[in-house]
């Protein structure tokens, strides 16, 4: 991104930073409850933390939980008030104005799941809002909760008879019918893996095919116990359109726009990772996963595992790690399966050393992927 774009896009953020407060002038804001909105300028001061990275995450987090918690306030409705479209404005632009800061520009890596976590949820809670506040959102939030559910239930109203159509005179023409849809090309590595008996599901969700999942009952509360099944998890920034993200970090985001969250029901989920998933879609199509761990202390049960799903031949790769926090050195054994069509990788610890990454992919998806970053690397000199 160059000088001048740089420039138009820092006074962009700037821009939102100074309209994201909750009041404008004495006027009252709509709807009411928007007046306990904590500023941009108030999240950046009071969520703080020692590590830049961590305090990072946590400021990330705090502006994707705080516009996920105007979209759920808004009880469903279609559109957003102006107001409410401005506050969430700003905190969007908040968290990319952080976030284009990082080394790293990995959103998921960066988040470290405070995007989703619900003890960071209550955190926020706690420190910005009113009691009578949290009363109102959970009135809400199960108002709307409970429309979700009966929606399969609902009878559709009675229809009237349609009025006889008048007969077409000899000039007019009839619009043509719609085409069918055309089913999305499957991608080969799949069939490849099921070819060769490799296990293509995870946690009992078939890859290669379409996501068919519901949207979770308890949309924006990261919690597997109130979702008894798998579903897909609102996060906020799917909200965010990949032409917004790109003007603001000066990168092409428009894979952002193919990814989405899978809560996995606490019955299926190991204790040894998070429960939400991030899954890549291609044409509706699910053809990568990527699964965070608890980092070190659970890598004899992470690798076991994955061994008893995806065999005992695996390459194994080892590195040792300096942790930034003054701890000695330790070593860790990475696994890497080379399956037919499939492609699974197992990252000990990942940007920190209490998190660590498997990634379940095709073939042709990881080739891409890996050509991709030899391609970022290479000098720009």
């Amino acid at each position: 991104m160059n000088c001048r774009s740089s420039v138009f896009v820092l006074a962009m953020i700037h821009a939102n930073f100074a309209v994201a407060q909750p009041a404008v002038g004495n006027r009252a804001l709509n709807p009411a409850y928007l007046s306990e909105m904590p500023s941009v300028d108030r999240v950046l001061r009071e969520i703080k933390a020692a590590d830049p990275q961590e305090n990072a995450a946590r400021q990330m987090g705090a502006f994707i939980q705080l516009g996920r918690m105007i979209a759920d306030m808004s009880g469903g409705r279609r559109d957003l008030t102006p107001d409410e479209q401005t506050l969430r404005r700003g905190y969007q632009a908040a968290r990319a104005a952080i976030q284009s800061k990082l080394p790293d520009q990995n959103l998921d890596r960066a988040l470290r799941g405070y995007d989703t976590n619900r003890s960071f949820q209550e955190e926020l809670f706690n420190r910005f809002f009113s009691p009578a506040f949290r009363a109102q959102y959970a009135s809400t939030t199960a108002e709307m909760n409970a429309r979700i559910q009966g929606t399969g239930n609902a009878q559709p109203a009675p229809r009237a008879a349609p009025a006889p159509a008048a007969p077409a005179t000899p000039t007019a023409r009839t619009a043509p019918a719609n085409p069918p849809a055309v089913a999305p090309a499957p991608d080969p590595s799949f069939a490849k893996a099921r070819a060769a008996n490799v296990d293509t599901k995870v946690f009992g969700i078939p890859l290669g095919e379409p996501l068919k999942l519901p949207v979770c009952a308890k949309t924006g509360i990261f919690d597997s116990a109130s979702n008894p099944t798998n579903c897909i998890l609102k996060t906020g920034l799917e909200e965010l359109g990949a032409t917004v993200l790109s003007a603001f970090l000066g990168a092409d985001t428009s894979d952002m726009a193919n990814l989405v969250t899978i809560q996995v029901a606490q019955s299926n989920c190991p204790t040894w990772m998070d429960c939400a998933v991030k899954g890549t879609l291609d044409n509706g199509l699910l053809i990568a996963v990527a699964l965070t761990t608890s980092g070190r202390e659970v890598e004899a049960a992470v690798g076991k595992e994955l061994r008893g799903k995806y065999g005992q031949r695996v390459s194994m790769q080892q590195r040792f790690i300096s942790p930034n926090n003054g701890s000695r050195d330790f070593e860790v054994w990475d696994l890497d399966w080379e399956l037919p069509g499939l492609h699974v990788e197992y990252k000990v610890v990942s940007d920190v050393t209490t998190r660590g990454l498997v990634r379940i992919e095709s073939e042709r998806i990881y080739q891409l992927r890996r050509a991709q970053i030899k391609e970022a690397t290479k000098p720009k000199l």
